[in-house]
């Protein structure tokens, strides 16, 4: 037994936690009991019920640092504040809970001299039984917390979290006495919202990576010019949450789905300048496939420069056009079809600074088209058809058939959200080049297998 100190506490000698995991931080006892009670006035009510007619139900789980220290419950404070409500009806929020608080004093005996409590002065295991009971998830949790009170408490205890971030952004702005916690400490802030918001920004790198230690799982304070930013910038996700901009709510089109995410934060994005004059029109330069998929590179780089001691330099370029792959173009020729070949061409002939949303657009297009002809039928994507062509074609490669998925879902994202959004659009189509390199093998089968197809009719 993991507390096998059992003892009985007055009421009044019990304390509520005011850094409750529910809550940011409650000034004294009296704001517990409101901050409780306003996350649902509903549930306090029916609590109260609960325990004038029944009990207390499971043992409260009760810190005590050391003899003839405060009483703080850790593991009950809902019901502990319900039960102060009872005890003192001129603790409640509203005068509808007093005269409720009332009323079942007047029609129910209760003792709150003798309150059942396990107490302990280990700190670690009632974290660890408090993390069972409410954060642990995968199975193990037997009370839900909020996704905040969960997130929160997992950072403190530096569980294993990938969405940590999020909460040390809170966190930080809570140390600040910022304004904005008053609307995350209400009923209406979603953290679920907020950590799609802030993880993709860090993808986007809107906030710099650099600025979290995934080591400590803590923010870098010494990277006080990014951290300045990503605190201006989680104010002004609140403040678009708070307006009622994004939210869960599938009525209407603030779904905070990738798409809105994505469209939102477009706003916040640093497009980068437009390359040189030699490379802003590739198009009157290059001929189509001569780049291979790089920006062109007029200078050689040797490991001698005319006898100076100079170091060769990575080239760094970064890729301004989809490679054109000379088996798909020869496939594509086999296979006689104006609308692939088309397409194709387009896609290795336009450049990503120039016609990012085009490109996208168009490299949907591309797959959906080798798709239908390949069978799949008009409520199948291209990105569930060929995922089950994957098994057929690859079933002994798990590492491509992995790679494969995700390059189709980046296409078929980007493209559907540049179709049917109205107001996202792509600023960068360069990771396209590396999808289409992962890509061509199934490009290959797949036009292989409809030129057999063609052959065989």
């Amino acid at each position: 037994m993991r507390f096998p100190n059992i003892e009985k506490a007055s009421i009044n000698d019990l304390l509520l936690d005011e850094k409750n995991y529910r809550f940011s931080s409650a000034a004294n006892q009296q704001a517990c009991i409101e901050k409780i009670y306003a996350q649902s006035p509903s549930s306090f009510s029916n609590m109260m019920s609960s325990i004038a007619e029944d009990d207390l139900g499971e043992l409260l789980l009760v810190y005590r640092e050391a003899e003839n220290a405060p009483l703080i419950v850790v593991d009950g404070n809902r019901r502990t504040a319900a039960l102060k409500v009872l005890h003192n009806p001129d603790l409640s929020p509203t005068p509808t809970l007093k005269k409720k608080a009332e009323d079942l004093l007047s029609s129910t005996k209760i003792d709150f001299d003798n309150i059942q409590i396990q107490v302990s002065s280990d700190k670690q295991l009632i974290f660890k039984t408090v993390y069972e009971r409410h954060a642990a998830g995968k199975g193990v949790s037997k009370i839900d917390w909020n996704a905040l009170a969960n997130a929160k408490f997992r950072f403190d205890n530096k569980a294993d979290d990938q969405d940590w971030k999020a909460v040390a952004l809170l966190m930080e702005l809570v140390s600040q006495d910022d304004p904005i916690i008053e609307f995350v400490d209400s009923s209406k802030y979603s953290h679920d919202v907020f950590r799609r918001i802030v993880r993709a920004a860090i993808q986007k790198d809107i906030i710099s990576r650099a600025l979290f230690s995934q080591t400590n799982m803590r923010i870098n304070k010494s990277k006080k010019s990014q951290l300045a930013n990503a605190l201006k910038l989680s104010k002004a996700f609140l403040n678009y949450m708070k307006d009622g901009k994004i939210n869960l709510s599938r009525n209407g089109d603030t779904y905070a789905d990738k798409g809105k995410v994505d469209a939102y934060l477009q706003q916040f994005i640093i497009v980068p300048k437009s390359p040189s004059n030699n490379d802003s029109t590739p198009e009157a330069s290059t001929t189509s496939g001569s780049s291979g998929g790089e920006a062109p590179d007029d200078t050689k780089h040797k490991s001698e420069n005319n006898g100076s001691n100079k170091k060769t330099k990575l080239n760094t370029k970064k890729p301004v056009q989809i490679e054109k792959s000379e088996k798909i173009v020869v496939l594509l020729n086999n296979l006689n079809s104006g609308k692939l070949t088309s397409l194709y061409n387009s896609l290795t002939s336009l450049y990503f600074n120039t016609h990012p949303s085009l490109i996208c657009i168009g490299a949907w297009a591309f797959f959906e088209t080798l798709s239908r002809n390949l069978g799949a039928n008009d409520q199948s994507s291209f990105e569930s058809f060929l995922g089950t062509k994957l098994h057929e074609w690859f079933p002994a490669d798990k590492g491509k058939k992995k790679s494969m998925k995700q390059s189709m879902k980046f296409i078929s994202e980007e493209g559907n959200c540049n179709k049917h959004c109205e107001i996202y659009y792509t600023v960068n189509a360069a990771p396209l080049a590396n999808h289409f390199q992962v890509l061509e093998p199934l490009i290959i089968k797949a036009l292989e297998v409809l030129v057999s197809k063609k052959a065989s009719d």
